[in-house]
């Protein structure tokens, strides 16, 4: 796996950072999409750049073991931390979202599968790159929200609605119905 950048043959700054396994069939890629219909900046950058009888250069940042997520992520942050005006939508590590059909696939296929203790501290640190420090499950809010909450939650009268509207997300999330009703809180 490679972390490479694109750099602008005009002014020599680098402009895009990525990672491939491939580093000659995804330059190729990064030429090739300029013709579609749907164009990101990127993508209308390396257009402006052809047109004018020129190519970007990509040049190898890192070659890495693993996926390069994490490696990725602290590229591109290091490069946007000193300035320089990158073309990257994401911040690294992290793809567009899959349909729901990819999604369940992709999950009956990795249902059973034991990741090592290495790639699950990956996976932690692409995603504390990202900015979600949180496990899923896991929500940490300030006294200050929590009080903000609680007090919002206590005007709100509890009608017969509301209550059933409670139990059916109660039933839904917990997989048994529950109920409060008449409990202290």
């Amino acid at each position: 796996m490679f972390i490479y950048g694109l750099i602008d043959p005009r002014t020599g700054v680098l402009r895009y950072i990525g990672k491939t396994v491939n580093l000659r069939k995804r330059f190729n890629l990064h030429l090739s999409t300029t013709r579609c219909k749907k164009k990101h900046h990127k993508d209308r950058w390396i257009l402006g750049i052809l047109q004018q009888g020129f190519k970007p250069e990509m040049i190898v940042l890192e070659g890495v073991s693993g996926n390069g997520d994490v490696e990725e992520c602290i590229w591109i942050a290091s490069f946007k931390a000193s300035g320089v005006e990158l073309l990257n939508i994401e911040e690294g590590g992290s793809r567009a979202k899959n349909s729901a059909e990819t999604r369940a696939k992709i999950s009956k296929a990795n249902k059973g599968k034991k990741r090592s203790p290495e790639a699950i501290e990956n996976y932690r640190a692409a995603a504390r790159l990202r900015g979600n420090n949180r496990r899923p499950g896991e929500y940490k809010c300030s006294d200050a929200t929590k009080a903000k909450m609680s007090k919002a939650q206590k005007k709100r009268p509890m009608t017969p609605e509301r209550w059933a509207a409670l139990e059916k997300t109660w039933a839904a999330t917990r997989g048994k119905k529950r109920s409060t009703r008449g409990k202290k809180r």
